[in-house]
Order: C-alpha cells, then structure tokens, then sequence
C-alpha cells in the first residue's frame, strides 16, 4: 500500500466507519427519496418518459461542470472543501491504481453521507416544492424521482469504474467504455482539463473536453 493509501486510511476513515451502513445509507435516503416521490404522484402521463430521460441529459451537464469547476479547481467559488474532497483526496487515493483492495476503502469512491442527506433532504425537495408553483404537481414529483434515480445511477457507475478491468459487468460496453473514460480522467496531466463525465461522456463530446 502506498504512503498516500495509508495516510488516508488514518486520517480520513473513522474508526467506526462502516463501508455497508455508508452504502446503505446512500442508497437508501436515495431509494426512499424515490419512492415517496412516485408514491405522492396521483396520474403518470406517457410524456413523462421524455421528461426523464430530459433530466438524465440535466443530470450529465451539471455533473461536468461541477466536477470540471467546483471540484478540480481551487480558486472556484466556495469549492475549497469540494476541491480537498475530490481532486487532493479521491485522486491522490486512486493516482497510481485505479482499484481498491477492501470494503472500507469504499470511502474514498461513494460521497460523504452527509452530501447524500442534504441533496434527499434539502435540495430536491426545494426543487419539487419551485417546479410545483409552475408546473403539474406530478410532474414535479416525477422530476425529483428522476433526480434521485440518477444520483443512484451515479454512484453505481462511478463505483464500477474503479473495478477490476476484468469485471463481470463490463461485459456491458458502456460501462467499460466508461471505465477506460474514467481512468484517464485520474492521470495526473489530464484530469483538470478531460473526460469528466460519470454516467456518460455527452458533454465531454459536445464542449470537446473528450481524450480517448
């Protein structure tokens, strides 16, 4: 194990961390988010399909920006702790191996639970609450299942990428396309300026930020 895996490991990760309540935790406020959503909605309309696939394309944009701004650059406003979080610790952990080696290291790819509760708690449902003032309340709740649904998607996709190249899933093109996307975003020369997308690589493509 390298010094930075190390130093990470006791500097970072509590004694009481626990890798299975952090991913229960994410997913479940994600779930459970999901669910009231849909549960509170009273009439699906075929057009909402569109809607979300709409909100994956949202999802994929505000994810380049943040991670292309807030999270690789340091002078970004208000983006100090996003910026330690991300570029000096995510990437000092995975600059020489892309893989981890036991559960608790899963500290270091999933976001901190506390980001997970502010976005379940707080943001979507101000967002559900603005969309609601202007547009069909099942559509707002259906929008806020569909943000919760791709912050899941997220976290699945991001964990996959730092697997093993032979993984079983990435039998699946995609996710191996975006693994190989993905690893070269950590190299050192590359990541401030390369293939920050998660999900997909859409908006690397379209604002030419892609290196294959």
């Amino acid at each position: 194990m390298d010094n930075f895996r190390q130093s990470y490991q006791r500097d970072e990760i509590g004694r009481f961390y626990n890798p299975m309540v952090h991913i229960f935790l994410n997913f479940g406020f994600l779930i459970v988010g999901q669910i009231i959503c849909l549960n509170l909605m009273i009439q699906f309309k075929f057009y909402f399909i569109f809607i979300f696939f709409l909100v994956f394309v949202l999802g994929d944009f505000v994810v380049w920006f943040i991670h292309k701004f807030p999270l690789h650059q340091p002078n970004f406003p208000g983006g100090s702790y996003a910026f330690k979080k991300h570029a000096v610790l995510h990437h000092g952990y995975f600059n020489k191996r892309m893989t981890y080696d036991s559960l608790k290291e899963l500290h270091a790819i999933f976001f901190p639970v506390e980001v997970v509760i502010v976005f379940s708690l707080v943001l979507v449902p101000i967002i559900i609450f603005l969309l609601s003032l202007a547009i069909p309340t099942d559509l707002a709740f259906f929008i806020g299942a569909s943000f919760y649904f791709y912050f899941m998607t997220y976290e699945f996709i991001h964990w996959l990428s730092h697997q093993q190249a032979d993984y079983v899933l990435f039998r699946f093109n995609h996710f191996k396309r975006m693994q190989s996307f993905h690893t070269i975003h950590h190299d050192n020369k590359f990541m401030t300026n390369y293939n920050f997308g998660i999900v997909s690589n859409i908006f690397d493509k379209l604002l030419k930020t892609e290196l294959k």
